[in-house]
């Protein structure tokens, strides 16, 4: 991005996923103004240490911190006192798509990208959406009240479908459990070859099951390049399916879920790589 007027450096992470404050430090450079960091990962689920990476990087003077809290608002424990920054969308917590926020605090001076009028604080011009701003309040203020109850039962769904899919041997579990990850997203890879995250989409779909192989934001690539970036093991990173649980998910759904991902592996080992993907098609019974 230097053709814009700044340089970015791309952090790496370990085999789980995990942003170290290590990996952080030794990236910082003399020009650094800005360390943004998930809080919880859309496709594996990893649970960053944000609050160990914002009590050093207070340490650091003019280096502000913006957290991407997306999904780990409503999810995970959330402590805004070492963050400078902090983004949510709404439609993850139960309000219109279309809204979302960003907290700044008092010391951070923002530059508006768009220039005109005097909304937002002068940071983005334009007619404010108030039915969305209304909305995105109270989607805020249950989704903080509710957030135990909820997560409690998510991790009671989590337990259930990680302990059956770990137990397959052809699956490989790319989300750590909980409370390493959240507990609303799973992750998994086929280990054999034949597999590929849009064969097995396709099939689990046609048992009534939709799952996706990366964030519907991703670019459109047969490899996702988070758990590329976790085992850059291509046929690990090809293979991989993503499960998102909402807490309207039942016990019942959990279960109908493991089953028909194994009726999946099974119809996988009984037919020839050919058989899969030659025609394009999936066929099941």
């Amino acid at each position: 991005m230097l053709e814009e007027g700044v340089e970015v450096t791309f952090i790496p992470v370990d085999c789980d996923g995990v942003v170290s404050v290590k990996s952080i430090e030794v990236s910082l450079k003399a020009n650094t103004v800005l360390v943004s960091i998930m809080h919880v990962n859309n496709e594996t689920g990893i649970v960053e240490p944000i609050d160990e990476i914002g009590r050093f990087l207070k340490s650091k003077p003019g280096i502000y911190f913006h957290v991407d809290g997306v999904q780990g608002f409503g999810k995970q424990a959330l402590d805004l006192a070492n963050i400078d920054l902090y983004t949510l969308s709404g439609h993850k917590i139960g309000a219109p798509k279309g809204i979302g926020l960003l907290l700044v605090k008092e010391q951070v001076e923002l530059i508006p990208l768009l220039y005109g009028g005097e909304q937002e604080s002068g940071i983005r011009p334009g007619t404010t959406n108030v039915p969305g701003v209304l909305s995105l309040a109270e989607a805020i203020k249950v989704t903080t009240l509710e957030r135990e109850e909820k997560m409690k039962h998510l991790t009671k769904l989590n337990d259930y479908i990680y302990s059956n899919l770990e137990a397959i041997p052809e699956l490989k579990m790319n989300s750590p459990k909980p409370p390493l990850s959240s507990p609303h997203i799973i992750n998994f890879s086929y280990k054999e070859k034949g597999a590929t995250s849009a064969i097995m989409i396709k099939m689990l779909a046609r048992l009534g099951i939709i799952v996706s192989s990366q964030s519907a934001c991703s670019s459109r690539t047969n490899l996702s390049r988070v758990i590329m970036a976790m085992t850059h093991d291509k046929e690990v990173s090809s293979s991989s399916i993503r499960i998102s649980l909402h807490e309207a998910v039942s016990l019942e759904d959990a279960r109908t879920l493991v089953s028909s991902i194994l009726q999946m592996v099974e119809q996988i080992k009984s037919k020839s790589k050919f058989e899969l993907i030659g025609s394009g098609k999936v066929t099941t019974k």
